[in-house]
């Protein structure tokens, strides 16, 4: 991640002034955009993106402001990424793949293209051209409400965007919904096929290799995303655990903090459960006798030999005994 400002080109960079310059998104960014998938405000997205780079959002067309989006998913989230599941066609095994900067298929803007293109329409005649831009939506939105259009479909919505392509040709918004809706299937039709004409950046589909050693097929896996799966959800969480720090315990006052060379961060590496039992295993093993003596181990044959010499000597003992008793009387006797 990075707080700078960085130079990135984008796919139809020639299409504006400035160069672009992009940073990363912050923790209030990341809060904002949490949102999208209850509240599906692509105006807050809008604003979010737009803080982020030195370009006016609405001047961008909907493929750089993608290619922007794909940007700040990599980089901005470089420790959650994109996981693609996916089947390969050929030998049938499971795979997945991350969605990386370097696997993404960018098609640079046409050489060709430029604002303002001039196409002959079958029916309505000639009209200036450009793809749509990130503002078209936002005054397609304010077009709406300001004359309080409540039955709103994909329709006229659709219509109103069209309008917005429109736009070289002057005249107020209303003016060009008006000059849309005039048009035929025909103009329909060739307004659709110039927009695939010139199409450009991020494309919906990555080239990846089979992980099957027997098959290392390439295959072009496609993919889609909206508001609700773009960025990264509380769902994709696998690594939360795998980044959790040891905690320390704090070392008893008369006692060294370290034992054996290794330190108490090194305990419970691993399942703690696990290494729980065995260090009481262990414990129970390495315990003392309770009553302070010294454990002596002894195997059966020094035993033997412990009890062999105890009896020889209890035998001495008791010959000197008897000796020293018949030495006694003897002495008493002859008194």
């Amino acid at each position: 991640m990075t707080t700078e400002l960085v130079r990135v080109e984008l796919p139809g960079d020639r299409l504006y002034i400035d160069e672009c310059r992009i940073q990363t998104f912050t923790y209030g960014d990341a809060s904002a955009l949490s949102l999208l998938p209850k509240t599906q405000d692509t105006q807050k997205l809008f604003e979010v993106i737009g803080r982020r780079i030195n370009i006016p959002v609405k001047l961008l067309t909907l493929q750089d402001f993608w290619f922007i989006m794909y940007w700040q998913r990599i980089n901005s989230y470089s420790h959650f990424p994109v996981k693609l599941p996916w089947t390969c066609p050929h030998c049938k095994t499971k795979n997945t793949d991350e969605l990386t900067g370097s696997c993404l298929e960018i098609n640079d803007l046409d050489d060709d293209y430029y604002h303002g293109i001039e196409l002959d329409f079958p029916d309505i005649g000639p009209l200036k051209l450009r793809l749509k831009l990130v503002g078209d939506e936002i005054e397609a939105k304010r077009y709406i409400r300001e004359n309080k259009i409540n039955d709103i479909d994909g329709e006229i919505f659709e219509e109103l965007l069209t309008a917005c392509m429109l736009e070289p040709n002057g005249g107020s918004l209303s003016d060009r919904y008006n000059l849309v809706r005039q048009m035929s299937s025909n103009d329909q039709f060739l307004l659709k096929a110039f927009e695939a004409e010139f199409d450009y950046g991020v494309q919906s589909y990555s080239e990846f290799t089979c992980e099957n050693e027997k098959c290392r097929e390439v295959a072009k896996v496609s993919f889609t995303f909206d508001l609700a799966n773009f960025f990264p959800s509380v769902q994709d969480k696998s690594n939360v655990r795998s980044r959790i720090l040891s905690r320390k315990a704090p070392a008893p006052a008369n006692r060294d903090n370290k034992r054996h060379g290794f330190d108490e961060s090194s305990v419970h590496q691993g399942s703690p459960h696990k290494e729980s039992k065995n260090n009481e295993r262990k414990t129970e093993t390495n315990e003392s006798p309770s009553n302070g003596q010294e454990k002596i181990e002894l195997t059966p044959e020094e035993l033997q030999r412990l009890i062999n010499e105890g009896v020889d000597n209890a035998i001495k003992d008791s010959m000197q005994e008897i000796e020293a008793s018949t030495s006694l009387d003897d002495l008493t006797a002859n008194r």
